[in-house]
């Protein structure tokens, strides 16, 4: 059983998958926390199965781990996203 992370050399292109029910909100979030839209681009991914959640993919330049995570921490923190992966 590996238990070691992969190397992870920044500032790299990180691509975030964003959970919730409503794309509105979930565009919302974003361009509340990420001002600047040149900086990066939001796709719709797939809606489940019932309809009841939609996924974006988030897709920007981090320069840091810590940046990465702060990044994901404060979009959790936004109403209508449900999960980070």
């Amino acid at each position: 059983m590996m238990t070691d992370k992969p190397t992870i050399t920044y500032p790299c292109t990180w691509t975030f998958r964003i959970i919730g029910k409503n794309p509105s909100a979930i565009k919302h979030a974003v361009s509340t926390l990420i001002p600047n839209m040149d900086s990066y681009s939001l796709k719709p991914g797939n809606t489940s199965k019932k309809g009841n959640y939609v996924s974006w993919h988030l897709t920007l330049v981090v320069l840091s781990e810590d940046q990465k995570n702060t990044y994901k921490k404060d979009l959790l923190k936004q109403p209508g996203i449900h999960f980070i992966l």
